[in-house]
């Protein structure tokens, strides 16, 4: 574990992509997320990880986001066992949330080295941080401020919960809860696309972790990217 780095996905794109290793930092002064998006990383209050998975099959390339979902799942069931008076939600595809505040961000991003593919899975969570920037203040939130749990703990179940996840997620188990988790199921919300945005009601997620918006007039889209930017409530 490091002190300080720049950022623990870029610590992973870095190194060796042939076997599988994770990456911790006391703090990060460049974390990122989604869309590069800056991540809040100050030192002892949170936790910022990455897992560099190897071997990643071209089979599989198509199926990130299926992964993605899982991971978002799977995690928030972690964290629950730790927080257990909690009730997280996940917010397509990969936040998760405590009421209407982000508390956690997953990233999975491919790696080519070579031959070699693999895919570097970035966790940040906000495990006791009691403040944070004005920019972001409204929209994040931690898991309990006041309550101190072993980090070195937390981050072993999560390296092991997503090396699991790796081998299993293609069987789809996770969905009915991860359904169950949603937070934008029935409510209107922008979708920011490359090109255009999108605002319809959240219909749920299919099979394959894709969302599914109902138009204005009456068709279900089905997208496998984009980021929910407006949820109205």
């Amino acid at each position: 574990m490091e002190s300080v780095v720049s950022s623990t996905q870029e610590m992973a794109k870095q190194a060796d992509q042939t076997s599988l290793q994770a990456f911790l930092a006391e703090r990060q002064t460049s974390g990122y997320g989604k869309k590069a998006r800056s991540f809040y990383s100050p030192s002892e209050t949170g936790l910022y990880l990455s897992v560099l998975l190897p071997n990643i099959e071209k089979g599989e390339m198509n199926k990130a986001g299926l992964f993605t979902t899982g991971l978002a799942d799977q995690i928030a069931n972690l964290l629950e066992e730790y927080y257990p008076e909690k009730k997280l939600g996940v917010k397509w595809v990969n936040d998760v949330m405590l009421d209407d505040a982000k508390v956690g961000g997953i990233l999975v991003e491919a790696q080519i080295q070579g031959n070699s593919v693999s895919w570097i899975v970035g966790v940040g969570l906000n495990l006791c941080t009691a403040d944070f920037p004005d920019d972001i203040d409204r929209t994040v939130g931690s898991l309990d401020s006041k309550k101190i749990i072993d980090r070195n703990k937390l981050a072993a179940d999560l390296i092991k919960t997503i090396w699991h996840l790796k081998s299993t997620y293609q069987s789809g188990d996770f969905l009915s809860d991860y359904r169950k988790r949603l937070v934008l199921t029935g409510k209107t919300v922008t979708l920011k696309l490359a090109q255009e945005n999108i605002t319809g009601i959240v219909k749920g997620i299919n099979n394959d972790g894709q969302l599914l918006i109902e138009l204005d007039n009456g068709e279900i889209e089905t997208f496998n990217e984009g980021e929910v930017i407006k949820v109205q409530y």
